[in-house]
């Protein structure tokens, strides 16, 4: 059995014939029963599957086995899984896809904190634009506000007033921005599959969608703390004095 990618490059098809030649200068005549195709191009134009015996001939190996590979479904517990099988079998190199795969590792850890740091500098800038808007308006509004405190309004109430306009904001603002995205994501995925040139799928999770737009909208309320605070500090007196 051969890849899909390799099937295609080489256009062999299922029951053609076909030479294989080591670099050892070994070759033989195999016939492909099957195309597999693993939605991975490295492995669809790299990996071929054979009876084991013949492979072993194939590589002058007398009956030996120079590598076996397992695949487990705690991902993620392969290091504790391979101390075991290394108690088991000391003399043998145990490897994880971790070993093997450490600068890949590395670089998508490097890509998981920059993607952290943009999203945290952009949630700043955000949360910075309502405020400056929220303190504007505080501004703006004084005399409304002093008029209002001095008919009886409540600091508490009047500072309220933005610390509501801050919630409604980011909720409003959050709410709006994840369906945005989430159109963006379909209108990518239906024009990439229709072109052929998507290999992977990207899905939107209803919980991450809903923490992003909690952690929205309390970093616009806490945008809208200073404004509050500004409210809170008008005397109703000096609208008087002022007229």
């Amino acid at each position: 059995m051969i890849g899909r990618s390799l099937a295609e490059d080489l256009k062999i098809e299922t029951g053609s014939i076909i030479e294989i030649r080591t670099s050892e200068g070994n070759s033989g005549t195999f016939a492909v029963n099957g195309i597999f195709d693993f939605e991975n191009n490295a492995i669809n134009s790299s990996w071929i599957f054979m009876d084991i015996y013949r492979s072993q001939a194939l590589f002058e190996l007398n009956g030996a086995i120079s590598r076996i590979e397992m695949q487990i479904e705690q991902v993620f517990q392969s290091e504790i899984i391979s101390q075991k099988i290394k108690n088991d079998f000391p003399d043998f190199l145990i490897e994880t896809w971790q070993t093997n795969n450490r600068q890949l590792l590395s670089a998508l850890q490097s890509q998981s904190a920059s993607s952290y740091m943009i999203q945290f500098f952009v949630l700043l800038a955000v949360t910075l634009g309502i405020a400056s808007v929220l303190a504007i308006a505080a501004v703006q509004k004084s005399r409304e506000i002093r008029i209002l405190k001095a008919m009886g309004t409540r600091t508490s109430s009047a500072s309220r007033i933005f610390l509501i306009q801050g919630a409604v904001l980011g909720l409003t603002g959050s709410i709006l921005g994840s369906l945005v995205g989430v159109g963006l994501i379909k209108l990518f995925q239906i024009a990439s599959q229709s072109g052929g040139a998507l290999s992977f799928s990207i899905r939107v999770e209803f919980q991450t969608t809903l923490t992003l737009i909690i952690i929205s909208t309390i970093a616009s309320i806490g945008a809208a703390l200073f404004p509050a605070r500004k409210a809170a500090s008008l005397v109703p007196i000096e609208v008087i004095r002022n007229g």
